[in-house]
């Protein structure tokens, strides 16, 4: 259970990183109106979320995200 919270931490931190990238390309082609706040904070929730139910496939999503904004 302890390692699970630990993947929690990480993948939570890995989704506001990815939240910061996401603010640009959400602001200018998906919608203006949303705040940079909420972005980061729902990548993160969403990520954080993810790492704790399924810890082994959040890395292949953000190898993905990575690969895709490259």
């Amino acid at each position: 259970m302890e390692n699970r919270i630990i993947h929690t931490f990480v993948y939570a931190l890995s989704g506001a990183v990815l939240g910061l990238i996401l603010i640009p390309v959400w602001g200018l082609f998906i919608n203006t109106q949303t705040s940079p706040v909420s972005i980061v904070l729902a990548a993160s929730l969403l990520f954080g979320i993810w790492g704790f139910i399924f810890p082994n496939s959040v890395k292949n999503v953000f190898m993905y995200l990575w690969h895709w904004f490259r």
